[in-house]
Protein backbone atom coordinates (compact mmCIF):
# COMPACT_ATOMS: atom_id res chain seq x y z
CA UNK A 1 0.00 0.00 0.00
CA UNK A 2 1.62 3.24 -1.12
CA UNK A 3 1.90 6.18 1.25
CA UNK A 4 -0.23 8.61 -0.73
CA UNK A 5 -2.57 11.33 0.46
CA UNK A 6 -5.58 9.34 -0.74
CA UNK A 7 -4.54 6.22 1.18
CA UNK A 8 -3.88 8.29 4.30
CA UNK A 9 -7.34 9.87 4.09
CA UNK A 10 -8.96 6.45 3.61
CA UNK A 11 -7.09 5.02 6.58
CA UNK A 12 -8.01 7.98 8.80
CA UNK A 13 -11.66 7.67 7.71
CA UNK A 14 -11.73 3.96 8.62
CA UNK A 15 -10.11 4.67 11.98
CA UNK A 16 -12.53 7.53 12.69
CA UNK A 17 -15.62 5.48 11.82
CA UNK A 18 -14.44 2.53 13.90
CA UNK A 19 -13.57 4.78 16.85
CA UNK A 20 -16.96 6.48 16.60
CA UNK A 21 -18.80 3.14 16.68
CA UNK A 22 -16.67 2.03 19.62
CA UNK A 23 -17.23 5.30 21.51
CA UNK A 24 -21.00 4.99 20.99
CA UNK A 25 -21.04 1.75 23.00
CA UNK A 26 -20.41 1.39 26.69
CA UNK A 27 -16.88 1.35 28.06
CA UNK A 28 -17.15 -2.35 28.94
CA UNK A 29 -18.22 -3.27 25.40
CA UNK A 30 -16.38 -0.98 23.00
CA UNK A 31 -13.02 0.19 24.30
CA UNK A 32 -12.49 -2.82 26.55
CA UNK A 33 -13.11 -5.44 23.88
CA UNK A 34 -11.03 -3.60 21.28
CA UNK A 35 -8.19 -3.18 23.77
CA UNK A 36 -8.25 -6.84 24.77
CA UNK A 37 -8.27 -7.86 21.10
CA UNK A 38 -5.37 -5.58 20.28
CA UNK A 39 -3.28 -6.75 23.23
CA UNK A 40 -3.79 -10.33 22.07
CA UNK A 41 -2.78 -9.48 18.50
CA UNK A 42 0.20 -7.41 19.67
CA UNK A 43 1.29 -10.31 21.87
CA UNK A 44 1.01 -12.63 18.90
CA UNK A 45 3.17 -10.29 16.80
CA UNK A 46 5.71 -10.02 19.63
CA UNK A 47 5.85 -13.80 19.92
CA UNK A 48 6.30 -14.17 16.17
CA UNK A 49 9.25 -11.76 16.00
CA UNK A 50 10.87 -13.26 19.09
CA UNK A 51 10.64 -16.81 17.67
CA UNK A 52 11.81 -15.93 14.14
CA UNK A 53 14.42 -13.39 15.23
CA UNK A 54 17.91 -13.96 16.73
CA UNK A 55 16.86 -15.63 19.99
CA UNK A 56 20.26 -15.76 21.74
CA UNK A 57 21.01 -12.16 20.77
CA UNK A 58 17.61 -11.02 22.07
CA UNK A 59 18.02 -12.80 25.42
CA UNK A 60 21.47 -11.29 25.87
CA UNK A 61 20.19 -7.85 24.84
CA UNK A 62 17.27 -8.03 27.25
CA UNK A 63 19.53 -8.72 30.23
CA UNK A 64 21.93 -5.96 29.18
CA UNK A 65 19.14 -3.47 28.47
CA UNK A 66 17.51 -3.93 31.87
CA UNK A 67 20.89 -3.60 33.58
CA UNK A 68 21.82 -0.44 31.70
CA UNK A 69 18.41 1.07 32.37
CA UNK A 70 18.66 0.38 36.10
CA UNK A 71 22.23 1.71 36.38
CA UNK A 72 21.57 4.89 34.34
CA UNK A 73 18.02 5.72 35.40
CA UNK A 74 18.87 8.44 37.91
CA UNK A 75 21.52 10.05 35.69
CA UNK A 76 19.31 10.10 32.61
CA UNK A 77 16.30 11.33 34.58
CA UNK A 78 18.07 14.53 35.64
CA UNK A 79 20.31 15.07 32.60
CA UNK A 80 19.47 18.25 30.72
CA UNK A 81 22.89 19.22 29.26
CA UNK A 82 22.08 22.84 30.07
CA UNK A 83 25.69 23.98 29.69
CA UNK A 84 26.20 22.14 26.41
CA UNK A 85 22.92 23.10 24.81
CA UNK A 86 22.47 20.04 22.64
CA UNK A 87 19.57 20.22 20.20
CA UNK A 88 18.68 16.62 21.01
CA UNK A 89 17.79 17.47 24.60
CA UNK A 90 15.73 20.47 23.50
CA UNK A 91 13.75 18.81 20.73
CA UNK A 92 13.33 15.39 22.34
CA UNK A 93 13.98 14.92 26.05
CA UNK A 94 12.75 18.24 27.42
CA UNK A 95 9.94 18.48 24.87
CA UNK A 96 8.60 15.04 25.72
CA UNK A 97 8.88 15.73 29.43
CA UNK A 98 6.61 18.70 28.86
CA UNK A 99 4.40 16.77 26.45
CA UNK A 100 3.66 13.89 28.81
CA UNK A 101 3.31 16.06 31.89
CA UNK A 102 0.70 18.15 30.07
CA UNK A 103 -1.06 14.94 29.03
CA UNK A 104 -0.95 13.39 32.51
CA UNK A 105 -4.32 14.78 33.76
CA UNK A 106 -5.98 13.54 30.57
CA UNK A 107 -4.42 10.07 30.76
CA UNK A 108 -4.84 9.90 34.53
CA UNK A 109 -8.57 10.53 34.25
CA UNK A 110 -8.98 7.73 31.74
CA UNK A 111 -6.91 5.28 33.80
CA UNK A 112 -8.90 6.14 36.93
CA UNK A 113 -12.12 5.60 34.99
CA UNK A 114 -11.20 2.09 33.82
CA UNK A 115 -9.62 1.17 37.18
CA UNK A 116 -12.69 1.80 39.31
CA UNK A 117 -13.18 -0.92 41.93
CA UNK A 118 -9.64 -2.26 41.79
CA UNK A 119 -7.35 -2.28 44.81
CA UNK A 120 -4.43 0.11 44.99
CA UNK A 121 -2.05 -2.83 44.62
CA UNK A 122 -3.82 -3.91 41.42
CA UNK A 123 -3.84 -0.31 40.16
CA UNK A 124 -0.08 0.15 40.64
CA UNK A 125 0.65 -3.20 39.06
CA UNK A 126 -1.58 -2.51 36.08
CA UNK A 127 -0.34 1.03 35.47
CA UNK A 128 3.36 0.80 36.33
CA UNK A 129 4.78 -2.70 36.67
CA UNK A 130 3.09 -4.61 33.87
CA UNK A 131 3.40 -1.87 31.19
CA UNK A 132 7.06 -1.25 32.09
CA UNK A 133 7.88 -4.96 31.86
CA UNK A 134 6.07 -5.34 28.54
CA UNK A 135 7.88 -2.26 27.23
CA UNK A 136 11.23 -3.85 28.04
CA UNK A 137 10.24 -6.98 26.12
CA UNK A 138 8.74 -5.08 23.18
CA UNK A 139 11.65 -2.70 22.64
CA UNK A 140 14.20 -5.48 23.09
CA UNK A 141 12.51 -7.84 20.64
CA UNK A 142 11.76 -5.33 17.89
CA UNK A 143 14.74 -3.05 18.45
CA UNK A 144 17.14 -5.92 19.02
CA UNK A 145 15.97 -7.74 15.89
CA UNK A 146 16.36 -4.56 13.83
CA UNK A 147 19.85 -3.89 15.22
CA UNK A 148 20.92 -7.48 14.54
CA UNK A 149 19.74 -7.16 10.93
CA UNK A 150 21.57 -3.86 10.51
CA UNK A 151 24.82 -4.95 12.17
CA UNK A 152 25.17 -8.60 11.18
CA UNK A 153 22.83 -9.35 8.28
CA UNK A 154 23.46 -6.39 6.00
CA UNK A 155 19.86 -5.19 5.99
CA UNK A 156 19.81 -1.40 5.48
CA UNK A 157 17.25 -0.63 8.18
CA UNK A 158 18.96 2.62 9.17
CA UNK A 159 18.52 3.94 5.63
CA UNK A 160 14.92 2.71 5.56
CA UNK A 161 14.22 4.50 8.85
CA UNK A 162 15.69 7.76 7.58
CA UNK A 163 13.75 7.45 4.32
CA UNK A 164 10.37 6.79 5.96
CA UNK A 165 10.02 6.09 9.66
CA UNK A 166 6.43 4.87 9.30
CA UNK A 167 7.37 1.96 7.00
CA UNK A 168 10.65 0.87 8.61
CA UNK A 169 8.97 -1.87 10.64
CA UNK A 170 7.65 -3.47 7.44
CA UNK A 171 11.16 -3.50 5.98
CA UNK A 172 12.22 -5.48 9.04
CA UNK A 173 9.25 -7.85 8.86
CA UNK A 174 10.04 -8.62 5.22
CA UNK A 175 13.16 -10.41 6.47
CA UNK A 176 11.08 -12.65 8.74
CA UNK A 177 8.94 -15.05 6.68
CA UNK A 178 6.03 -15.19 6.17
CA UNK A 179 6.35 -11.44 5.60
CA UNK A 180 2.85 -10.92 4.18
CA UNK A 181 1.18 -12.41 7.24
CA UNK A 182 3.27 -10.53 9.79
CA UNK A 183 2.97 -7.23 7.90
CA UNK A 184 -0.82 -7.58 7.72
CA UNK A 185 -0.93 -8.34 11.45
CA UNK A 186 1.21 -5.26 12.14
CA UNK A 187 -1.18 -3.07 10.13
CA UNK A 188 -4.16 -4.38 12.11
CA UNK A 189 -2.38 -3.84 15.43
CA UNK A 190 -1.36 -0.27 14.59
CA UNK A 191 -4.85 0.54 13.28
CA UNK A 192 -6.60 -0.72 16.41
CA UNK A 193 -4.11 1.17 18.58
CA UNK A 194 -5.14 4.35 16.80
CA UNK A 195 -8.81 3.44 17.20
CA UNK A 196 -8.54 2.79 20.95
CA UNK A 197 -6.55 6.01 21.39
CA UNK A 198 -9.23 8.00 19.57
CA UNK A 199 -12.22 6.55 21.38
CA UNK A 200 -10.54 6.73 24.79
CA UNK A 201 -9.73 10.37 24.04
CA UNK A 202 -13.35 10.97 23.08
CA UNK A 203 -14.47 9.32 26.33
CA UNK A 204 -12.32 11.64 28.46
CA UNK A 205 -13.35 14.78 26.55
CA UNK A 206 -16.98 13.73 26.87
CA UNK A 207 -16.51 13.20 30.61
CA UNK A 208 -14.97 16.65 31.06
CA UNK A 209 -17.47 18.52 28.89
CA UNK A 210 -20.48 16.92 30.60
CA UNK A 211 -19.19 17.35 34.13
CA UNK A 212 -19.12 13.54 34.39
CA UNK A 213 -22.91 13.39 34.34
CA UNK A 214 -23.95 9.74 34.80
CA UNK A 215 -26.63 9.90 32.07
CA UNK A 216 -24.93 11.88 29.32
CA UNK A 217 -26.06 11.33 25.75
CA UNK A 218 -24.26 8.84 23.51
CA UNK A 219 -24.59 11.35 20.66
CA UNK A 220 -22.18 13.61 22.49
CA UNK A 221 -19.57 10.82 22.64
CA UNK A 222 -20.11 10.17 18.93
CA UNK A 223 -19.56 13.85 18.18
CA UNK A 224 -16.33 13.99 20.16
CA UNK A 225 -15.03 10.77 18.57
CA UNK A 226 -15.70 12.16 15.11
CA UNK A 227 -14.02 15.45 16.04
CA UNK A 228 -10.92 13.68 17.36
CA UNK A 229 -10.61 11.61 14.19
CA UNK A 230 -11.29 14.52 11.84
CA UNK A 231 -8.65 16.61 13.60
CA UNK A 232 -5.89 14.12 12.68
CA UNK A 233 -5.30 15.17 9.03
CA UNK A 234 -5.23 18.87 9.98
CA UNK A 235 -2.65 18.26 12.71
CA UNK A 236 -0.50 16.28 10.29
CA UNK A 237 -0.77 19.01 7.64
CA UNK A 238 0.05 21.75 10.17
CA UNK A 239 3.05 19.79 11.45
CA UNK A 240 4.34 19.39 7.89
CA UNK A 241 3.92 23.11 7.15
CA UNK A 242 5.69 24.13 10.35
CA UNK A 243 8.51 21.70 9.60
CA UNK A 244 8.88 23.08 6.06
CA UNK A 245 9.09 26.72 7.15
CA UNK A 246 11.27 26.01 10.16
CA UNK A 247 8.73 27.16 12.74
CA UNK A 248 8.17 23.90 14.58
CA UNK A 249 10.58 24.65 17.41
CA UNK A 250 8.65 27.76 18.60
CA UNK A 251 5.53 25.60 18.86
CA UNK A 252 7.45 23.05 20.93
CA UNK A 253 8.74 25.85 23.16
CA UNK A 254 5.20 27.06 23.76
CA UNK A 255 4.20 23.53 24.81
CA UNK A 256 7.13 23.41 27.22
CA UNK A 257 6.13 26.75 28.76
CA UNK A 258 2.48 25.75 29.06
CA UNK A 259 3.57 22.55 30.78
CA UNK A 260 5.06 24.53 33.66
CA UNK A 261 1.60 25.44 34.96
CA UNK A 262 0.42 21.84 34.68
CA UNK A 263 3.56 20.63 36.49
CA UNK A 264 2.97 23.14 39.28
CA UNK A 265 -0.65 21.96 39.61
CA UNK A 266 0.45 18.31 39.76
CA UNK A 267 3.07 19.09 42.40
CA UNK A 268 0.44 20.83 44.52
CA UNK A 269 -1.77 17.73 44.39
CA UNK A 270 0.94 15.26 45.43
CA UNK A 271 0.93 16.11 49.16
CA UNK A 272 -2.89 16.09 49.52
CA UNK A 273 -3.04 12.83 47.56
CA UNK A 274 -0.57 11.12 49.89
CA UNK A 275 -2.38 12.55 52.91
CA UNK A 276 -5.70 11.19 51.63
CA UNK A 277 -4.09 7.83 50.89
CA UNK A 278 -2.72 7.66 54.43
CA UNK A 279 -6.16 8.32 55.85
CA UNK A 280 -7.71 5.67 53.61
CA UNK A 281 -5.09 3.13 54.70
CA UNK A 282 -5.83 3.84 58.35
CA UNK A 283 -9.58 3.43 57.95
CA UNK A 284 -9.77 0.64 55.36
CA UNK A 285 -6.54 -1.26 55.80
CA UNK A 286 -4.56 -2.60 52.85
CA UNK A 287 -7.56 -3.10 50.54
CA UNK A 288 -7.86 0.50 49.36
CA UNK A 289 -9.76 0.63 46.10
CA UNK A 290 -9.85 3.15 43.30
CA UNK A 291 -13.13 5.06 43.45
CA UNK A 292 -14.82 7.52 41.14
CA UNK A 293 -17.67 9.85 41.96
CA UNK A 294 -19.77 12.23 39.88
CA UNK A 295 -18.93 15.51 41.55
Amino acid sequence: MSISTTNQVILIAVITITATVSAATRLERGIRRLSELNLSLAGLLLLFVSLTGPAIFLISSFIGNVGRYASNLVDLTFRTDAFIGLDWQKSWTMFYWAWWISWSPFVGMFIARISRGRTLREFIGGVLRVPATLTFFWLTVFGGTALHMELFQGVALAEATQADLSTAIFVMLEELPPASLSSALAVVVVTIFFVTSADSGALVIDTISSGDHPERSSYQRIGWAFAVGADGPWQDRLSGVLEAVGERRPVESSVERAEASVAAFIENTVVPAFRELGEQLETRGREVRVEHDHR
